[in-house]
């Protein structure tokens, strides 16, 4: 018995290792390396910064043109400091600190879909280590593990540059290695757990979430103080950094973002939850379908800190308005996903437990089966209703166009543009104007100067509202003189205002 059991543990290590490299591989092979649109160009360049031993870029601007509102020359991505008198990152330092370890190594191209792909694959480890470590078994783990895998949620924050994966992984980390302190009495593992929690943080300020969690899950007092002393170096550097950048430890660079905040928004966020939520992710239904199944006699704490992770998070985004803006958007509640899918396992293994003997192995594989086939079938539909393979394909553009206009305009030609506004200060070293922030009095100005100086001016715009509106916005005769997929880039002809 005892041979036939290493034998299919050893089956099972090698099957699950094959197929974490298998997804390791496709991860790879569809992950965007591109600074595109808002947040991918924003963490990117503030890695790239960090690569240079800064922390800030000087503004861009115009000499013909002084900036009558500081927004007109400030890209996505970016804020403009005061007290800097420069341009630095919107997003937290967490993400770009691990671009920028590995792009000395790998470079811009292979760096971020390393950090990627080592940063889905360790999502997907840890979670299955943390439901294996709460006395689930291997193949309800499995299930779990390959649930977070596919779910497009997941996908759709790792084939770019996202926050919401990696902070999903380090948090599943930081709730593995307080269990297994717990379990162990080892106080490196409580310094293991302060560190992942630090990075989680560092990753995205609100994961501090996390720490009553973490707290829970360690529970004793030499554990908690080798917790705080592993998270210790994290904190203090992520105090000096918002100290230097945003003026105080308390600041983001997301500014007051708490006016945003508000009840109204809570009744929406949770129908997009009940609608969406099993959708991308099938085990949200036995996780709560099942709960009076929970193990609450054998596992009161470590399920109080996964209910309490779950509410957490769920009740936070709550009150936050994007949160219901679209389903895509439930992307922020991703970091909950692991203790959501350790609340299913255990509920499974607890009704598997009450099966009859004699039926036990049948049921359970049959129900494993089952539930596997449907977290494929759903994320098979909506990963390809989404297009998420193809979102690599759609965000070359963003490095498409920088590179056509720095290799193809003239010097002094005057940009305006948007969406890939942060991309040329990643690709280029060109000013652009943004086309959203320009009035129609200003725009007049702008012509003007730009006419005076002899410098024409393009604008590059997305296809759909923004060209259909761009005569309305930015008056004048302007002619198309090239395509990037959706992006047009247009000629303002230079008579076009008197």
């Amino acid at each position: 018995m005892t041979s036939t059991r290493r034998i299919d543990r050893h089956l099972f290590s090698l099957f699950a290792g094959l197929a974490l490299l298998a997804y390791a591989a496709w991860v790879g092979a569809h992950t965007s390396p591109v600074a595109a649109g808002s947040d991918p160009a924003g963490y990117l360049l503030s890695a790239k910064l960090l690569t240079e031993g800064r922390l800030s870029t000087p503004l861009r601007t115009l000499p013909e043109f002084p900036p009558d509102d500081i927004f007109e020359y400030t890209p996505l991505g970016m804020i403009y400091s005061e007290r800097l008198g420069a341009l630095i990152p919107t997003y937290p330092i967490g993400l770009p600190l691990l671009y920028a370890a590995a792009a000395p190594v790998a470079g811009w191209t292979l760096g971020p879909v390393l950090v990627a792909t080592l940063l889905a694959c360790g999502a997907v480890l840890f979670t299955f280590l943390l439901v294996r470590e709460l006395g689930v078994g291997r193949d309800l783990a499995a299930l779990a593990a390959a649930s977070l895998a596919v779910c497009p949620l997941v996908l759709v924050t790792t084939l770019q540059p996202m926050s919401d994966t990696a902070s999903a992984c380090c948090n599943a980390a930081a709730a593995w290695c307080a269990l297994r302190a717990r379990r162990t009495e080892g106080s490196r593992w409580g310094l293991a757990a302060g560190a992942a929690l630090a990075l989680t943080v560092l990753i995205r300020p609100s994961n501090l979430l996390m720490a009553p969690i973490v707290a829970l899950f360690l529970g004793r007092t030499r554990l908690l103080v080798a917790a705080f002393l592993g998270g210790l170096p994290g904190a203090v550097f992520l105090g000096w950094y918002h100290h230097a950048l945003y003026g105080s430890v308390l600041v983001t660079g997301y500014g007051s973002v708490w006016g945003m905040f508000g009840p109204e928004h809570v009744a929406p966020s949770l129908h997009k939850y009940l609608t969406w939520g099993p959708a991308f992710l099938p085990l949200a239904v036995p996780a709560v379908v099942l709960a009076p199944w929970w193990p609450w006699r054998t596992r009161a704490r470590e399920l109080a800190a996964l209910v309490l992770w779950v509410v957490a998070y769920g009740g936070f985004y709550a009150f936050y308005p994007p949160t219901h803006e679209h389903r895509w958007y439930l992307r922020f509640i991703v970091p909950m996903f692991p203790a959501l899918l350790a609340l299913a396992a255990l509920a499974l293994e607890a009704v598997a437990d009450r099966v009859r003997h004699s039926r036990r192995a049948p049921a359970r594989v049959a129900t494993v089966a089952l539930l596997a086939g449907l977290c494929f079938a759903a994320a098979w539909h909506h990963s390809r209703a989404g297009r998420l393979a193809g979102m690599k394909d759609h965000a070359v553009v963003y490095r498409e166009i920088p590179s056509w206009v720095d290799t193809t305009l003239p010097r002094e030609a005057i940009v305006l543009t948007l969406y890939p506004s942060c991309s040329f200060y990643f690709y280029t070293d060109r000013a652009i104007l943004r086309s959203d922030v320009l009035k129609p009095g200003r725009f007049a100005a702008l012509d003007r100067a730009a006419r005076d100086a002899g410098r024409p001016v393009y604008a590059i715009v997305a296809r759909d509202d923004d060209e259909r509106t761009l005569p309305q916005r930015l008056p004048g005769a302007w002619c198309e003189v090239r395509r990037f997929g959706d992006f047009g880039v247009w000629r303002l002809e230079p008579a076009a205002v008197p």
